[in-house]
């Protein structure tokens, strides 16, 4: 069973903003990718943050990450979307009831009040449902690799997450989120 996932871009759109100066973000092709066909080049704009396009041997890439889990799990494949530059990507071998999977982190800085994220994944038609996928989130004090807590609602200084992942046989996607003012899943509630 495999999971690709070709593409990591992470953007910021408005570093700074209150709410009361929030801007409204561009739709269509008014964005930061409509100037970067393909993604060619799409790093050198100021308001990327981070880009990973996985073009480079394992171990190159893996310098760009601070906390690399699994690395048997990794690997560097041909495998990518007609849409963007680039040569290679990320296959991410899922071998459920074997392991409890593989993951790439890093830490981005401060000074961050929005991000947007973007990517690619391709998840193999034998790949049985997962648990647990794309996250992303906050940590005070930061942290160099991801945390826990599943079922515990944070208290709003310390953590936020939150997560995407595929869900039940039709793979929909579903939001999987723990901050402060959270409340329980149904039916019971519980966080």
């Amino acid at each position: 069973m495999k999971l690709y996932c070709l593409l990591l871009l992470i953007t910021v759109v408005d570093v700074g903003a209150t709410v009361a100066q929030e801007k409204v973000l561009p739709q269509g092709d008014r964005g930061i990718a409509a100037r970067y066909p393909g993604d060619t080049g799409i790093e050198s704009d100021e308001g990327v943050v981070f880009r990973e396009h996985f073009n480079d041997a394992l171990s190159v890439v893996k310098m760009r990450w601070e906390s690399v889990h699994q690395e048997d799990l990794l690997s560097i494949d041909a495998d990518v979307p007609n849409s963007r530059d680039g040569n290679r990507s990320l296959l991410v071998t899922h071998l459920g009831g074997e392991s409890d999977g593989a993951h790439l982190y890093r830490r981005l800085g401060k000074g961050y009040d929005k991000l947007h994220y973007r990517f690619y994944v391709k998840f193999d038609s034998a790949c049985a449902p997962i648990h647990h996928f794309f996250h992303v989130g906050g940590y005070a004090p930061p942290t160099a690799w991801p945390q826990g807590g599943a079922g515990v609602r944070p208290s709003g200084t310390e953590r936020f997450t939150t997560g995407v992942e595929p869900f039940g046989n039709n793979w929909q996607w579903d939001y999987y989120s723990y901050w402060r003012d959270m409340r329980g899943s149904p039916p019971r509630g519980q966080c």
